[in-house]
């Protein structure tokens, strides 16, 4: 046994792609398991379906918003590991660390749904989203010092990606302290309408930067 083989460093990122991809799974398939069906057994109008279904308003937001973040992480992660062709024991634990984060917001969702006008909710749940986006961040900037992606990585691109995943941390993060505001708890969740508005922009941004080099 040489020293190589003490190291956990390889080229075969399979296993843990399809880790991160196996999370991803469950944790959307866990939050679907929030949205409780009402009891219907009394319901003999529509009116009385629609009160019964809108009864659980609070849960099907928080469903909608979190399954639309998780689904930008797990695209924001498809493409950091498009970029990454080697993996060391660094990057391994911060791709768990990132993971973990992304397991608990099923978690937050549910309290947040539960409790939509404290401001202790949206808190835990605006964490646990943010400390998941910096966590990719910390995948991202890992990769790049150990050397760990393509050489074809350009410093556009480098930026480019960065840019991209640190929209959601940053903007889940600064709505914490915004929730604590007494007429603003509500209006809080509506915050994270301004992710894809920001990645919107970040796109037209960089396509025109590259538009201006060629």
């Amino acid at each position: 046994m040489n020293s190589d083989e003490l190291r956990d460093e390889g080229t075969n990122l399979e296993r843990l792609r399809n880790l991160s991809d196996g999370v991803f799974a469950i944790v959307l398939t866990l939050l679907v398991l929030n949205l409780n069906i009402p009891k219907l057994d009394t319901v003999e109008s529509d009116m009385e379906l629609l009160l019964a279904v809108g009864k659980l308003g609070p849960v099907i937001t928080g469903y909608i918003i979190s399954f639309f973040l998780i689904g930008i992480y797990w695209m924001s992660h498809v493409r950091v590991f498009r970029h990454i062709v080697r993996y060391n024991r660094r990057l391994l634990i911060l791709n768990l660390v990132f993971l973990f984060w992304v397991s608990v917001l099923p978690f937050t969702t549910v309290i947040d749904a539960a409790k939509p006008n404290l401001p202790l909710a949206w808190t835990a749940y605006a964490s646990s989203v943010g400390l998941a986006g910096f966590s990719l961040v910390a995948i991202w900037g890992r990769s790049n010092r150990d050397k760990l992606t393509d050489a074809g990585v350009s410093k556009t691109l480098n930026s480019y990606v960065l840019c991209r995943i640190l929209i959601m941390p940053v903007i889940m993060s600064a709505s914490v302290p915004i929730a604590h505001f007494p007429t603003m708890t509500g209006w809080v969740h509506a915050v994270p309408i301004l992710v894809p508005i920001a990645l919107w922009i970040v796109d037209i941004a960089f396509k025109q930067r590259s538009k201006e080099k060629v």
